[in-house]
């Protein structure tokens, strides 16, 4: 098994890569895509009740990439607010985390301390969790409020080209502060970065010609960004 399989084609406007890690002693192999918005749709999917692992998702909406989303209550309901397809659920964090946005196809990632949501903004897709990693030109987040407990992650960011990048840790590697310095260093060329809800919620899978690749989440969650093909 190679150490870095370097980012190979999934399907149009969709990259994954493998990487094998050594972090403080702790080994890994991250998960990790690369999707360009410019030919492709992304979408945020919420059912709280009916909620799937991350690879039943991803089959249920014949969608090409799957990832968990943020935080959510025992109910399944989302924590933060959440846009989905227009629709909105929940309520925004306030001094706390960021958000992930879909608007007129442009992608973003960014900071909710630094750049409030604004109820007059107008998103396609959004959803919210915490904490921001990166805040913009890969400066590693200040703020990150952190108890050093280190847990699988999940992580939604935007690389300087404007692509959207999905990365899953699937063992208990990092904590968040490590996390955001392993982002920062990385060759992933990051602007700003999200952690979503790891733990066994973290998941992200990929249909390519040969199958899905990828790790599923190891329990249900009742929302996911995924990526569907432009028609």
């Amino acid at each position: 098994m190679a150490v870095d399989t370097g980012w190979l084609r999934a399907s149009q406007g969709i990259e994954t890569r493998e990487l094998s890690i050594v972090h403080e002693g702790r080994r890994d192999r991250l998960f990790i895509a690369r999707v360009d918005p410019a030919s492709v749709s992304l979408r945020v999917l919420y059912d709280p009740i009916d909620r799937r692992r991350v690879r039943e998702w991803l089959d249920a909406r014949q969608a090409r990439l799957a990832i968990n989303g943020g935080f959510f209550d025992p109910a399944g309901r989302a924590l933060g607010l959440l846009i989905a397809d227009g629709q909105a659920f929940g309520q925004t964090y306030e001094g706390l985390g960021g958000l992930f946005g879909v608007r007129e196809g442009r992608v973003q990632v960014r900071s909710l301390i630094a750049q409030p949501y604004r109820p007059d903004e107008v998103f396609d897709q959004m959803l919210q969790s915490f904490p921001t990693l990166l805040v913009g030109d890969g400066a590693i987040n200040d703020q990150i409020r952190d108890d050093g407990r280190v847990a699988p992650r999940s992580v939604v960011g935007i690389d300087q080209a404007g692509r959207a990048v999905f990365l899953v840790s699937p063992r208990p590697t990092f904590d968040l502060t490590d996390l955001a310095g392993w982002l920062a260093k990385s060759d992933l060329d990051l602007d700003s970065a999200l952690n979503l809800d790891g733990g066994t919620s973290a998941g992200l899978v990929v249909r390519t010609a040969d199958g899905v690749w990828g790790i599923n989440s190891w329990v249900e969650v009742p929302a996911v960004i995924v990526v569907v093909m432009d028609s």
